[in-house]
């Protein structure tokens, strides 16, 4: 069994594993990069089997016994690595570190025999920028790439391949969006006790039903708080009572019945506080090693920030999240469900339907987000739903959810013909 966790020769046996599986050798790894011999052998033969025109295999690593230990592992490494990117980040923040204790000690010396330190620290400010520079993911596309990628994604939409695509569960929301995308960045937003956290607990549960497994970081609700909400949707027995009643002995043999399968969901539930740092991480993690398909935050107001410098106001370290939530969801291949706060003046407008302009904070959560509905203020039987974005398709409608309020159980109340509202600008 190996360990992950801090260990740089799993993570350089990765980055050459993931490589010879994707025959995709990214170009800023070099040999100086590993450490350990097995690991530069192997990179160093599949860049020479590569530059001779053909591929080198686990088979080739496995049966040359300078390069064994590294294919040893193989099937583990592999699972816990769905691209090569993702193994080649791990162990570029080994990279890196060597690399800053290296300018550290050169900056040093310098300082010793120059003696002008601006000069010194002009050099080292250009070293980072070329080091950053050189860094940056991605590559150019050619129009021809993008058009025949569209149109092998058009072909497996006509032949009914949607492998990629989750149904929020609710006809009425598919119906205008077609569903989630990994990589999308998707708002629930409202006033506090308006219903968000109701929205993000019954849109998990009709994942998980489906075996969709499902990261839910909640930050007000304990898991066993959460598990007394989805018992609830499932058993029909009051929410309040499996959370803090005395069950009668009908409702306890229902309870019982519905525990038998909930516990078996597909489900990764966070129920503590977190950073923002953390929180990317524990995404990437339930991705890469649990299968996770969809994200679920509740909420987001409750990430705790941390200024990167001096000034920083809450805006800007909001913005900063909303940027770094669609980041990792493209990272992860995962659409994000985020929950977030309207302000208090929402509250204030006469017909009760929020506008874009209500997310509280950062006007980046708007930039950054491809999806976001909203809720209004609503009855004791149904909930008001506007479609305020949506990237790809019509927004500005107005829909609506029946709501059962022993349970918290909400479906779909929408009629086929939506309701289209006016957003002010």
């Amino acid at each position: 069994m190996i360990e992950l966790q801090d260990n740089r020769e799993l993570l350089e046996a990765a980055v050459c594993l993931c490589a010879a599986r994707d025959q995709e050798f990214p170009p800023d790894v070099t040999d100086d990069w590993f450490r350990w011999p097995a690991a530069r052998t192997a990179w160093q033969l599949m860049a020479k089997a590569r530059a001779s025109g053909r591929a080198l295999d686990f088979a080739d690593l496995m049966v040359n016994p300078d390069t064994f230990p590294v294919a040893a592992d193989a099937p583990e490494i592999l699972a816990m690595f769905p691209r090569v990117q993702d193994a080649v980040r791990g162990l570029r923040a080994y990279v890196d570190t060597d690399w800053i204790a290296d300018q550290y000690q050169r900056t040093l010396k310098a300082l010793q025999n120059n003696p002008d330190p601006r000069d010194v620290m002009q050099q080292l400010a250009t070293a980072l920028d070329h080091r950053l520079a050189g860094q940056q993911e991605g590559r150019l596309i050619t129009a021809h790439e993008a058009a025949l990628a569209l149109f092998a994604d058009i072909e497996r939409r006509v032949n009914g391949q949607r492998d990629k695509v989750i149904g929020y569960g609710w006809p009425s929301w598919d119906a205008l969006t077609l569903g989630m995308e990994p990589g999308q960045l998707i708002l629930v937003a409202a006033r506090p006790g308006i219903g968000k956290t109701l929205v993000g607990q019954n849109l998990t549960r009709l994942w998980v039903r489906q075996r969709i497994p499902v990261l839910y970081l909640s930050f007000e609700m304990s898991a066993e708080r959460l598990m007394a909400r989805w018992l609830a949707m499932e058993s029909g027995v009051n929410s309040l009572t499996i959370a803090r009643g005395k069950p009668s002995d009908q409702e306890l043999s229902d309870i019982t019945h519905a525990m038998g399968y909930v516990a078996e969901w597909p489900i990764q539930v966070w129920a503590d506080s977190i950073t923002q740092d953390e929180c990317l991480s524990v995404i990437r993690r339930a991705a890469r090693q649990h299968g996770v398909r969809v994200v679920v935050i509740d909420y987001a107001g409750l990430i705790r920030l941390t200024p990167q410098y001096r000034g920083e106001n809450k805006t800007q370290m909001v913005g900063r999240l909303a940027e770094a939530l669609k980041r990792v969801a493209g990272e992860a291949q995962v659409p994000v469900i985020s929950l977030v706060q309207l302000k208090r003046a929402a509250d204030e407008r006469d017909d009760g339907i929020p506008r874009l302009k209500d997310l509280r904070d950062s006007g980046d959560w708007e930039a950054n987000a491809d999806v976001v509905w909203m809720l209004a203020p609503h009855t004791d039987t149904d909930i008001t739903v506007v479609l305020a974005k949506n990237r790809d398709g019509e927004a500005n409608i107005q829909l609506s959810l029946r709501w059962k309020k022993t349970t918290n159980l909400l479906w779909d109340g929408s009629p086929s013909a939506t309701v289209p509202v006016v957003q002010d600008d």
